[in-house]
């Protein structure tokens, strides 16, 4: 059962990864519609990373991964 879980996992990834092949654009849009947000991440207010994310996820319905979300917002930002 365990195994059968593990690939289910890859699968779900792998669709989520193919489902958005624009992802660095929808967070880049969402980077440029909260710039409050980015100033309170920049300035040590971590929670609003975790706002960020829950907003690129709303764009994608949460099929996003938001781990890889995370990811791209800190790297350009």
């Amino acid at each position: 059962m365990e195994k059968k879980k593990k690939e289910n996992f890859v699968e779900i990834s792998e669709f989520q990864a193919e489902e958005f092949p624009n992802l660095e654009e929808i967070v880049e849009e969402v980077i440029r519609e909260n710039p409050k947000l980015i100033l309170e991440y920049r300035s040590g207010i971590r929670s609003s990373l975790t706002k960020l994310i829950s907003k690129v996820m709303e764009r994608t319905k949460g099929k996003g991964d938001p781990k890889k979300i995370k990811d791209i917002i800190i790297e350009k930002l």
